[in-house]
């Protein structure tokens, strides 16, 4: 149940963190391209419709495999 539960939370850092992460490179593109704010909320959401499933997947398997396999902290 512990290995469950910490293969849980690895799921929901990475893909909260590979969520950010791409927010964050999509707002400093933004910023340097010199897009207005709704331009850059435009470009977030086209790229978060675009990736969201992506990332989810990754994200899971990521979690599933450093579980199954003991290879994440907490999981061993």
């Amino acid at each position: 149940m512990k290995r469950a539960a910490f293969g849980f939370v690895w799921f929901l850092g990475l893909y909260l963190g590979l969520s950010f992460g791409l927010g964050v490179v999509i707002g400093f593109q933004s910023a340097v391209e010199g897009k207005t704010l709704d331009e850059t909320y435009e470009a977030a959401y086209e790229t978060g419709n675009s990736l969201g499933v992506p990332i989810f997947l990754l994200s899971a398997g990521a979690a599933l495999y450093g579980t199954a396999n003991k290879k994440l902290p907490g999981t061993k």
